[in-house]
């Protein structure tokens, strides 16, 4: 596996584990103009309205686990993408558990030797 890639896929991990610990604290692997699509709803642009988007979506919902399967890693030269198959258990504020299966696809930029999500979107089947 070439450096580039497991750096990619280093980026993939911390951000799971950001996500289950700190939804907020994602955002620091986010480029400044990272443009997110979610499934429903219109794209947003740019970090500070992607914080936004999070917090306005804070329903109290705790994400209890991330499962990654199907991971495929592409690099070139100084930009990359990643797709993986994700499966996450989230318990809503009532303690209800729900189970969303998707996919997510990221479009990555290195900048100054660190990699930086630039385009994100996700389905849920």
């Amino acid at each position: 596996m070439k450096k580039m890639e497991k750096d990619i896929i280093d980026l993939h991990q911390r951000w799971i584990e950001t996500e289950m610990s700190d939804k907020y604290g994602i955002i620091e692997f986010c480029c400044d103009d990272i443009e997110i699509s979610p499934t429903s709803g219109k794209s947003i642009k740019g970090k500070t309205n992607f914080l936004n988007w999070i917090r306005e979506s804070d329903n109290g919902s705790i994400i209890e686990n991330i499962e990654i399967s199907k991971r495929e890693v592409i690099c070139l030269d100084q930009t990359g993408s990643l797709k993986a198959d994700f499966k996450t258990t989230i318990k809503t504020k009532d303690k209800k558990k729900h189970v969303l299966n998707g996919q997510h696809m990221w479009d990555l930029v290195n900048e100054n030797e660190t990699w930086k999500v630039k385009r994100m979107t996700w389905e849920i089947r």
